[in-house]
């Protein structure tokens, strides 16, 4: 069984280039005809919306959210804290 594997694993790897300079070949051609095909739109269309605001609102709302997120864990962290320091002060007065 091992010297099939082999014998196939030595074919795959002689034609693997060889497939790839065919597969090349058969996509370049499709490739240069839609670049012929390609007409560039003289003017923009009026009824489009500039992206460039919507842009800025979603990562200024992605900080905000993030700002938020990281107030109300450091709240979260900082009363565990005073927790365990409450703790720390009640096993020391009981020992």
């Amino acid at each position: 069984m091992k010297p099939i594997l082999s014998l196939a694993a030595f074919v795959l790897r002689r034609s693997l280039p060889l497939l790839a300079v065919v597969a090349a070949l058969l996509i370049l051609p499709c490739q240069l005809a839609v670049a012929a095909d390609y007409a560039k739109v003289p003017d923009r269309d009026p009824t489009t919306i500039a992206a460039n605001p919507f842009i800025a609102g979603a990562y200024g709302f992605i900080w905000v959210a993030l700002l938020v997120y990281v107030v109300f864990v450091a709240r979260g962290l900082q009363k565990a804290s005073s927790e365990v320091k409450s703790l720390q002060r009640k096993l020391d007065q009981q020992a």
